[in-house]
Parts: structure tokens; sequence; C-alpha cells
């Protein structure tokens, strides 16, 4: 009797689909730069073969007994991780262990292991099937998954009211030790970090979104703490064919709810700093990667090492946050006879990227930012009002769910794990609402740069 090793059906097509496409940026293919170099890293002999971008579609798939994790490395400088965990499954059969009757390849017991399974398929084929069954808008789709180990093919089954469908994908074997090796080369050093931010993963995102309007090629986070918590700076400053643009996030708790900058090499208990900036250095396409992670984020946390890797975690809201193709914008779902509630014991989409900086920063580059920032902080402390007001914090609605362009978020959030940080306290929380609640009345056109 046959039995297969690995079966999992769903019915939230939406929300895998919303998922998959997080991974899409981090292709070859995707890049959208004037400059066609990274595409080529990895297909020296290109004008030789026809196919030499075939495996920016690949997506590595590991499944263990918690769920499904799909990994993409993109020319070893950036790489991504997505949990889609076992309680989105109506069913979730996870069965490790080999068959004696079927043949096993030695060389891959240890990819094919009792610890998970690997499997690498192709991403755009995957999603395209998705896609086309999802735009039945009348009937509840179920989409179960089949794998049965080393040697066989990733299957879909998909079924309505009236028809089953299944599809196959063939799936391929890669290097894993070189994937492991890459994945050792981008690992944040959690005991050498400088700085950690918790964001609200929105405003991130419309961040993003406003430079890559104005045709950023290089941006620098640049991110400093001080002893009053009021005067934590976090901005992104992008260079572009016009010059330098910023963006300051207001500093409020309600958007930064968490900003410290630390020195690793301070052995003591606190090993906090403060009024002593730091600035991390970005190819801007590379960095722009997250902003369709950020979609769908209610918390980014990004940290970065001594060593100059970028940790960015990000944790999705709980309820049906779906991304329409149509109108390119985020949309909660509304109630139809198609749609499913998520499970209550649902995580939401975990995803984890860490990045390299593109590198270190010479004296006068650093000089540039430092007065730069200066400049412009110098005025926001001048320009501040009677009561002490900050202006860029009167000017959050723009990067908030107030402004006409932005869809609202849904307050149904998890808490991220102990190591993100303690959450706002009530009468913070008040205030906060109380400072977003007054700059709401302020004119919404204006634009947010200083």
């Amino acid at each position: 009797m046959d039995i297969t090793r690995f079966s999992a059906s769903t019915v939230h097509l939406d929300h895998i689909t919303t998922a998959l496409n997080c991974l899409t940026p981090f292709g070859g293919n995707y890049d959208d730069s004037n400059n066609g170099l990274l595409n080529n890293l990895n297909n020296k002999d290109n004008s030789n073969n026809s196919n030499s971008n075939i495996n920016n579609d690949d997506v590595m798939i590991y499944i263990d007994p918690d769920g499904l994790s799909f990994i993409r490395d993109y020319n070893s400088v950036i790489r991504i991780q997505l949990l889609l965990s076992r309680e989105l499954f109506v069913s979730y059969s996870y069965n490790n262990e080999h068959d004696p009757t079927r043949h096993y390849d030695p060389a891959q017991e240890k990819a094919d292991g009792d610890d998970c399974m690997k499997l690498c398929v192709k991403l755009s084929p995957l999603l395209d099937t998705i896609n086309v069954v999802n735009k039945n808008q009348d009937d509840v789709i179920e989409c179960t998954m089949n794998y049965d180990g080393y040697g066989s093919m990733f299957a879909l089954i998909l079924q309505d009211s009236l028809v089953e469908e299944k599809v196959k994908y063939s799936t391929y074997m890669f290097n894993e030790a070189m994937r492991d090796k890459d994945a050792e080369l981008l690992q944040l050093q959690r005991d050498a970090v400088q700085f950690e931010c918790i964001i609200k993963g929105d405003i991130l995102y419309n961040a993003l979104k406003d430079l890559k309007e104005l045709n950023a090629k290089e941006c620098y986070i640049y991110v400093k703490s001080s002893s009053q918590e009021n005067d934590n700076i976090f901005a992104i400053i992008a260079k572009s064919d016009i010059g330098y643009s910023k963006i300051i996030l207001p500093n409020n708790r309600n958007i930064i709810e968490k900003l410290e900058v630390m020195n690793p090499m301070i052995t003591s208990d606190s090993n906090l700093i403060f009024d002593t900036p730091i600035i991390a250095y970005f190819d801007f396409n590379r960095f722009d990667k997250i902003r369709l992670s950020c979609r769908i984020a209610s918390k980014v946390l990004l940290r970065m090492d001594m060593n100059g890797i970028l940790g960015v975690n990000i944790l999705s809201q709980t309820n049906n946050i779906i991304v329409s193709n149509k109108n390119n914008e985020k949309q909660t779902s509304t109630n139809t006879s198609k749609e499913t509630p998520l499970p209550i014991d649902y995580p939401g989409i975990v995803i984890e990227i860490t990045m390299l900086t593109k590198d270190t920063l010479d004296a006068v580059a650093q000089q540039d930012i430092e007065t730069l920032m200066d400049v412009t902080l110098r005025g926001r402390a001048r320009t501040r009002d009677q009561n002490g007001r900050d202006p860029i914090a009167q000017r959050s609605h723009y990067l908030t769910d107030n402004h006409p362009t932005t869809k609202p978020v849904t307050n149904n959030l998890l808490q991220l794990s102990n190591n993100v940080g303690n959450t706002t306290n009530d009468s913070e929380a008040e205030t906060d609402d109380e400072n977003i609640q007054s700059s709401r009345q302020l004119d919404t056109t204006e634009f947010p740069f200083f």
C-alpha cells in the first residue's frame, strides 16, 4: 500500500498567493535596475546558453512537521525564507520514513532525511496555476499538496464542487553544500548587533514606494538613538539622478515601536550608546526587494550586525489580507461565499530576510550623509512649535491609514517574540493616538521630505 509521505490540504488560496508573491522579487528576472550585472553573476556563459536564466526561478521548499518553508537566495547577497505553518491547512500529514520497497540515492539521505524533506521547483508555474484556479469567484477551491520524497514530483490537486484537477511539477536537485554555505554567509550574528528597530509595516512600505517612484539608485539607512526617547531618528536617504531625498519616519511609538543602537564591543550589562549615528549603505534595487513583504506586514524588525548583515523579520496580520494584482494595493478581504476565515491559531505569514550591505562607507560619503542629516535636524529643532511637538511627527498622517492612498490595516496583530522588545503601555498608546489624531487635521497633500 502506497502512503504519501507528505500531504496537506487548504482552502486559503488567496492567502498562499499573497505569501508566494513575496518571493518573486528575489529572482534575477525581477530586477528592474538598468545595470544587468547582478543578473549575470551566476550565468557567466549566458551568451552561449539561451536558458541561462532558468535558475532565477528556483525556489527551495523544506517540509517538516511544523509546515512548509520557501527559500530563495539571490546571488549570495540576499536571502528570503518564508514559513507557512501547518495551522493554515485543514489537514496536514507528514511521514518521512523511507519506504523499503523504493530506491533512494544514498547521497540524498541527508537532504531527504528524518529532519525534513527538501526539494526545488520553479516558482512561476506554481504561482500561475494557483492564480488561474483562484479566478473562480463562485466556488470554494480546495488545494491539496502532495510530495512523496526524493525522485518524485510535487503535485497540486485542485478541487471545487464540480471538477478535480491534478498538476505535477518537476523537482530538481540543488547543491546543498553551496546553499548551506550561502546561508552561513548571510547569517545575522546576534551577539554583534549594532542597531535594532521595530517599524510598522505599512509605514516602511509607503516610504520605499515613494523612493522607488523617484528612481533611486542607492540608499542609506540612518539610525541614531538618544537618551531622550523623543529624539530618536530613523531615516532612509536615497540617491537618484536628481540628488538626495530623505524620509524621516515620525518618532512616535505607534510607528517606531523600538529603536536601540548598541556597541557590541562593550561587555557590560548595558551596551546601549546614544547620539552616535549608524549608517548602512545599500543598492536600492536590492533593498527594495523587501517592499512586497512589508506590504502585508504588521511589524518589521530590522537588525544589523558589525559584519554588515541586515536582518529583516516580518510578521503579517493574522486575518485574511490579500493583495490585488489589479490595483496593486493591499486590501482586507470582504465577506463572500467563497471565503473562509483563517484558523484562530494560525500565526500568520512569517518571513525572514537577510542581506549584505553594499560597501563600507568611505569617509567622504559618511561625512556627506552626516552633514545632510545635521542640517535637517537643526532645521527640525528650529521649527518645533510652542508645545514642543515635532513637525515630522505632525506629518505622520501621510504614512498612515488616514492618507487616501493608503489602505487601513487590521489591529488583529501577533506580538513578535520576546527578543523584539516590550509593547507600548496603555498611557503611551493613548498619548500617541492623541498626537496622530491631531496631526490628521493638517493638509494631506504635504510631501514628507525635509
